[in-house]
């Protein structure tokens, strides 16, 4: 399996070497053309809209999804629906706004510093970033070695569009390090209930697997016995289609392991709808399966059930792990 993740590091020191204003090639939040939509009269109406965010102390730039509320964003800009030349905004210190990719400072938003204030990747005081995922879907994150468990910021951002602004404060408080991933098992054994929160890159979830559900079910009196089989050919192990058909056209993850969409069927890396992977770990006992997630386009609330089969002459085993993105654990 190969992966991939995005390394906010290296966007920093690229992002050190330029200037703002030669952002236009930038993921775009929204398909305009900033080359020509003037946001200099975007004036803050209305009320700030607040939201509240917790980050986890981390060394490897992780963000923390969180959703703003559009009805109180257009409510603040006096329309009722989204406008659609809106765009997120950082706020400099001078009060000024930096609308949309055209002055992104981070790949699709804004490095902030210790006030909460716009500022470049470069500056000595830079804390935080926001990338906006969609129109409202910001992904939070912090500086690594530039936080402290404990600190709280106050993020101030907008909503603009070429007239008018809403206001946004995000109060921003910096945890510890927590768990990020859960299971439990079946009475039986064989199924294991996962819960993961988003992920941004492909931490797995080390789920280990009840030997006598197993090995009782093919026939077998130990994992040292499941490992030895695999290895000469006696046991056979295949990914499992949601339709409990065997996936038998090689293992598309790390060694025997796949991966899942969010339907629960066999995919490659990277496919469409791609959600999680499973991978059989065979050289330690306990046995454990690793169960991770895709690095895009995973949201709270997706859940598929993913299943693994193992088969020895007229005896087989499935394994099935329902996994379920959640906010916390």
């Amino acid at each position: 399996m190969h992966r991939k993740t995005i390394n906010h590091a290296l966007l920093l020191a690229a992002l050190v070497l330029t200037c703002a204003c030669n952002k236009d090639e930038e993921e775009s939040f929204m398909s305009l053309d900033y080359g020509f939509t003037d946001y200099s009269a975007a004036k803050i109406t209305g009320e700030v809209v607040t939201a509240q965010a917790e980050v986890e102390l981390n060394q490897v730039y992780d963000v923390t999804p969180i959703t703003i509320d559009k009805s109180l964003v257009t409510k603040q800009l006096g329309v009722k629906k989204v406008p659609s030349d809106l765009v997120f905004a950082g706020v400099r210190s001078n009060g000024s706004l930096l609308c949309g990719p055209r002055y992104y400072t981070s790949a699709g938003g804004f490095y902030f510093d210790s006030e909460g204030y716009a500022c470049q990747p470069s500056d000595p005081d830079v804390k935080l970033f926001v990338d906006a995922t969609n129109n409202f879907t910001l992904s939070i994150g912090i500086i690594p070695d530039a936080t402290e468990q404990g600190q709280e910021y106050v993020i101030h951002a907008a909503y603009a569009t070429a007239n008018a602004a809403c206001a946004l404060d995000i109060t921003v408080t910096v945890t510890g390090k927590s768990a990020w991933a859960d299971y439990t098992v079946s009475e039986d054994g064989l199924t294991y209930y996962i819960k993961e929160k988003v992920k941004t890159d492909y931490t797995p979830l080390s789920v280990f697997i009840n030997e006598k559900s197993v090995c009782d079910a093919l026939g077998i009196n130990s994992f040292a016995q499941l490992i030895s089989g695999l290895n000469n050919g006696d046991i056979v192990y295949y990914g499992v289609n949601a339709d409990g058909t065997d996936w038998t056209n090689g293992n598309t993850a790390n060694g025997k392991g796949c991966w899942y969409d969010k339907s629960g069927n066999v995919c490659s890396w990277k496919a469409d709808n791609w959600f999680c992977y499973a991978e059989w770990d065979g050289s330690s006992n306990p046995v454990f399966f690793n169960v991770g997630q895709a690095t895009a386009g995973v949201e709270v609330g997706d859940s598929a059930t993913v299943r693994c089969r193992f088969i020895k002459g007229d005896k087989s085993v499935t394994l099935n792990f329902q996994v379920t993105i959640v906010d916390k654990l």
